[in-house]
């Protein structure tokens, strides 16, 4: 009996002894390579690093290190700080899936925190892409929030914000930056008020970055940086230093919102052949479009400021194009049937041909509007023929409708009006000219010029030799009784005596 109790009492020990540990801080204690998913409390005891606190208050004393065996589980609503210059750093799983009320939190733990307190979540090459999972999760005064180095975990609905500033004279980064052949996927996120970039993308990285908020971060939203052909679509990029940045990379953006952005809404500092699809650029504070250095950049159907475009040398160009609508119409607005419709680019090479249809519309037709550089812009031209009709042509200018109105005319039609109409106006006019004329004329022939009339008296008084005689006054031929009239030498005083 008593060999019972004597188990019974080391049981004990082990068991208390084992509670003593889950609340002390432990110092570079090893992980065992075992295989098992660890919780926060759990890390106090078994993960390297230097944890205190309980679910759901940690701090993190040195940096947590999970290895490519393990995997730490964080559950929704605890808050993890972290110490001067700590890290999380992850080389097997991490799962810190929070819910949309009730987020997790990755913070510093100072007093009065600031960007770039601690060193952020860092997935490494040996981490589980298809396992790491940020959800729900607030990661704040890090010098970069997410840091992917050759791994691709899943980062979404997140708000990552106040990121960066150099820790002992390092570099600044951003919110999040991908390394490296990096590729995750970064949807759905608020990603704000970094000191530098939201998202740095560089090093052949080609992540998925989608339906986010990229706002408010000083140096730009996004930099694309050495082969960073990242797919970026659906975001809204607003109030940063520059929208987008690219250098060396040709990344795909598309259904974009940028505006109030500080700088240029797109800058292709260097060598950027980028393709922009389907997105709105405006309210921008220097340039919608500004290019240099071998960037040849394609626009397509995106509404920007045409006036405020910066290309600073020959070696870079803008090529505009739209999907359009062509519609062949008459004088009347009919539309015209099995109207040829050719369309020509800046080059003059034909790029389209094709039919109107019963609608008088050819449809969905990719078009370059026109070729800018630095000092030339070169526009397309459609070519719209049809039996019976003149030909018309005209250069590509594309509103926001997308569609372009071709007006064929009958022979004899111009300007606005109609055929017989104007076969009439002709003739009004050319009767009143001849009317006019005639009338001319006719004045001139019954009315002597006044010069003639001077020769015919000339001609008088010379034939004469006097001049003729001018009658100044007549008198009447029968005197009246007692009325007297006067003669041209009378004067009043002579009139006056009588």
């Amino acid at each position: 009996m008593s060999r019972y109790r004597t188990v019974i009492i080391a049981l004990m020990i082990l068991i208390t002894s084992s509670f003593s540990l889950l609340s002390t801080e432990v110092s570079s204690y090893s992980t065992p390579n075992t295989g098992i998913d660890w919780s926060m409390d759990e890390l106090v005891a078994h993960s390297s690093g230097a944890v205190t606190g309980s679910s759901p208050n940690f701090i993190v004393h040195e940096s947590i290190t999970i290895s490519k065996e393990d995997s730490l589980i964080i559950n929704s609503g605890e808050i993890i700080k972290f110490d001067l210059n700590c890290a999380l750093f992850v080389n097997g799983i991490l799962k810190a899936i929070g819910t949309d009320d009730n987020n997790i939190t990755f913070t510093s733990s100072e007093e009065t925190p600031k960007q770039g307190d601690w060193q952020g979540i860092r997935f490494h090459d040996d981490s589980i892409d298809h396992e790491c999972i940020i959800e729900y999760c607030i990661v704040e005064y890090a010098k970069t929030g997410v840091h992917c180095d050759r791994s691709s975990p899943t980062i979404v609905n997140n708000i990552i914000r106040k990121n960066s500033h150099p820790i002992n004279g390092g570099t600044s980064e951003g919110n999040i930056v991908c390394d490296y052949y990096a590729s995750p996927n970064i949807s759905n996120n608020t990603i704000e008020l970094s000191d530098n970039f939201g998202i740095l993308i560089k090093h052949d990285s080609k992540p998925n970055i989608l339906d986010n908020e990229i706002l408010n971060n000083e140096h730009g939203g996004i930099l694309c940086s050495r082969g960073a052909d990242a797919f970026i679509s659906r975001n809204d990029v607003s109030d940063n230093g520059y929208g987008f940045e690219i250098f060396l990379s040709d990344p795909i953006i598309t259904f974009n919102t940028l505006y109030y952005n500080v700088f240029d809404a797109f800058y292709g500092a260097t060598s950027c052949n980028s393709t922009l699809s389907n997105n709105i650029i405006e309210n921008t504070n220097v340039f919608d479009i500004h290019l240099r250095k071998n960037s040849n950049v394609i626009l397509l159907n995106t509404e920007f400021d045409d006036g405020n475009v910066m290309i600073e040398d020959d070696t870079s160009s803008l090529t505009v194009k739209w999907n359009i609508d062509i519609k062949v119409a008459d004088k009347n607005d009919a539309p015209i049937v099995d109207a040829r419709v050719k369309i020509y680019d800046p080059q003059n090479i034909e790029i389209y041909s094709g039919l109107t249809d019963s609608n008088g519309y050819v449809r969905n037709i990719v078009c370059v509007e026109y070729v800018k550089t630095s000092t030339t812009t070169v526009r397309s031209k459609i070519e719209v023929t049809k039996d019976g009709y003149i030909k018309a042509e005209q250069q590509v200018i594309v509103d926001e409708t997308k569609e372009i109105s071709v007006e064929l005319l009958l022979p004899g039609q111009a300007d606005g009006s109609d055929g017989l109409s104007e076969t009439i106006i002709l003739i009004i006019i050319g009767v009143g000219i001849a009317v006019a004329v005639l009338l001319g004329i006719f004045i001139g022939l019954k009315r002597p010029r006044v010069d003639d009339e001077i020769k015919e008296k000339r001609a008088k008084k010379t034939r004469k030799g006097k001049p003729e005689k001018q009658e100044i006054y007549k008198k009447p031929k029968k005197k009246v009784k007692g009325k007297r009239y006067p003669t041209k030498k009378s004067s009043r005083k002579s009139r006056s005596r009588r």
